[in-house]
């Protein structure tokens, strides 16, 4: 994206070096970097700019000094702002880069495409004559089938649960702010975008 530079410089003086877009939303990016644990989030106004308003830039500021006093569980898999960045409002926080967002549950057109040239179609399957059908099945298939989205929803409101206890509510629930690992084998399910919690008000 030729609105945020490829290198970024945190207040601690490290130089981060971004990779790719792992999400964004309506309070700004997430991006991958070349060190697979550590990814950086760079906030952003209405129009997806990094945000540059004195009075927005105090606020985010605010949220994230706030953030650092909630009573968050020990045992929570969120991922927390580590240091600021220096030229840019934002973060930098950890990630496990062998992780998946929620969404990869949802095939796109270029994954569907690879499940059914990489696959071999299930005999069960053989008579699927529509092949869009084919192909959403083939990576429900690939990408875990009923079980894993169970384990990955259980761990997922666990999470949640844990925060509640707390009386803390998570702001931005997404198929982009909630991660699974990648590896069938794990079921490690994270958090990111932090700065979506706070407090539970009643009005």
């Amino acid at each position: 994206m030729e609105l945020f530079p490829e290198k970024l410089v945190d207040l601690d003086l490290n130089i981060h070096r971004t990779s790719s877009l792992l999400g964004q939303g309506g309070q700004g990016v997430v991006f991958k970097t070349r060190d697979p644990n550590i990814a950086i989030k760079v906030a952003t106004n209405s129009n997806g700019a990094p945000i540059s308003d004195p009075e927005q830039i105090s606020k985010f500021k605010k949220k994230l000094n706030l953030l650092k006093l909630l009573p968050l569980p020990a045992e929570s898999n969120v991922s927390m702002p580590v240091v600021l960045l220096r030229d840019h409002v934002g973060y930098v926080m950890q990630f496990m880069g062998d992780m998946l967002p929620f969404s990869s549950f949802f095939p796109s057109g270029s994954e569907s495409d690879s499940a059914v040239g990489s696959q071999e179609i299930p005999e069960w399957l053989g008579n699927v004559k529509d092949e869009q059908a084919l192909k959403y099945m083939l990576h429900y298939l690939k990408s875990g089938g009923l079980r894993r989205r169970l384990i990955a929803l259980y761990k997922f409101a666990s999470n949640l649960a844990r925060l509640h206890a707390r009386g803390l509510v998570y702001g931005d629930v997404s198929p982009n702010n909630a991660y699974i690992s990648q590896d069938q084998e794990y079921s490690e399910v994270w958090l990111i975008d932090p700065d979506n919690i706070r407090f539970e008000v009643s009005k």
